[in-house]
């Protein structure tokens, strides 16, 4: 009887490392796509960034024609 209980115990222990193992790798995935959302805005951000200079600089030469024109 205690070695059918040793073997009961053994075996949840496996089942326990399984499903730590699975949580793990869930764990890593969503660490993954974190990872891959702050690229994306980093990306977005330089985007915006970028467009904004653009912007002020078509603003300068608006204003250097308004007082060239005048």
């Amino acid at each position: 009887a205690a070695a059918k209980t040793s073997e009961a115990n053994a075996d949840a222990s496996r089942t326990a490392a399984g499903d730590s193992a699975a949580a793990a790798a869930a764990s890593a995935t969503a660490a993954q796509t974190s990872a891959e959302r702050a690229g994306a805005s980093e990306t977005a951000a330089k985007t915006s960034e970028t467009q904004a200079a653009s912007s002020a600089g078509d603003a300068g030469a608006s204003a250097t024609a308004a007082a060239a024109s005048e």
